[in-house]
């Protein structure tokens, strides 16, 4: 008697692990998941979609054409000519000073620095002979177009960052921004800004035989 009065309550019990069971699971844990995945796939077909619709790089306007080719734009003054290790070493030095006092004196503190005289090329890289040739009149020298990247890591929160950027035309020689490094763990944070400068190096001198 017993045995057979237990039978229902094991059926019903087996009926609940088989069938209620995986059916709760489904509709209180998979289907939530389900859904929030979707949703997600589709923010990022989204986004996919929006980024395919802009266009790699920007052209050159022709004001900015000008600007570049022009042999007493303003820009040319603040290329200073660096020649040899010595004159690159100074030069490093009062660039890294006048961007670490200029960015002080807006909060953003430099926690260190490093360097590259072979910098990365893109395809927003000058070429290396601009026509007319550099050296016409009101420029800082004759030479030719060089550059070096500077990397300078940030401490603080993201914020750090962009004051660094709305601070950096006030550097002088200009420096520019190529690249940035943002990294944020529970543990650990590093952000940096990874910058240009242009530099002019000076032109080989001709052997007296040469021809002018």
């Amino acid at each position: 008697m017993s045995g057979s009065s237990t039978r229902p309550a094991e059926r019903v019990a087996f009926a609940v692990i088989f069938l209620v069971l995986p059916i709760c699971f489904f509709a209180f844990v998979v289907r939530p998941t389900r859904v929030t995945l979707e949703a997600l796939d589709a923010r990022i077909e989204a986004a996919d979609a929006q980024i395919r619709d802009l266009p790699n790089f920007q052209p050159l306007s022709v004001e900015e054409r000008k600007v570049l080719l022009d042999p007493t734009a303003p820009w040319r003054q603040r290329l200073p000519i660096v020649s040899g290790d010595r004159e690159k070493l100074a030069h490093y030095d009062r660039v890294v000073s006048l961007l670490q006092r200029t960015w002080g004196r807006h909060g953003v503190n430099i926690v260190g620095v490093r360097s590259s005289w072979d910098p990365i090329q893109a395809s927003f890289t000058l070429p290396g002979a601009l026509p007319p040739p550099l050296g016409a009149a009101g420029v800082s020298g004759p030479g030719e177009l060089k550059a070096w990247v500077l990397e300078a890591r940030i401490s603080g929160g993201a914020d750090r960052l962009f004051i660094g950027l709305e601070h950096l035309p006030a550097v002088q020689p200009m420096l520019e921004p190529v690249g940035l490094r943002w990294e944020s763990t529970p543990e650990h944070r590093q952000q940096s800004l990874w910058l240009r400068n242009l530099v002019l190096e000076p032109l080989p001198q001709s052997a007296p035989g040469d021809a002018p």
